[in-house]
């Protein structure tokens, strides 16, 4: 069924349906798998194997100097809490691997 639409110029523009979605089930419908989500896994498999490759990033906290300075005394410092004075973390895609620090 085609919608008619009234125009600024008093013309009746006709407008063709919007095509509707094959049912699921149907021949063909389950094999079509949209790009975005092809790009989106490649990326993370990409990332997986990164984090498999290179499981560890600089602390954030004290960017790989391993100390926490205090703010109260001017030259008092002690090991980082955030990495435990390692100086860098486990990733996040690396702990989902399995990888313990």
């Amino acid at each position: 069924m085609r919608r008619r639409l009234p125009c600024k110029s008093g013309r009746v523009l006709s407008i063709p349906p919007l095509p509707i979605a094959a049912p699921v089930g149907e021949a063909g419908s389950d094999l079509a798998v949209h790009p975005v989500l092809i790009v989106a896994v490649i990326a993370i498999v990409f990332y997986l194997a990164s984090c498999k490759f290179h499981p560890y990033m600089k602390c954030k906290a004290c960017n790989k100097s391993k100390e926490s300075h205090s703010t109260t005394f001017k030259g008092a410092f002690g090991k980082c809490r955030a990495c435990n004075g390692k100086g860098h973390s486990v990733r996040w895609g690396a702990r989902f691997l399995g990888h313990k620090d």
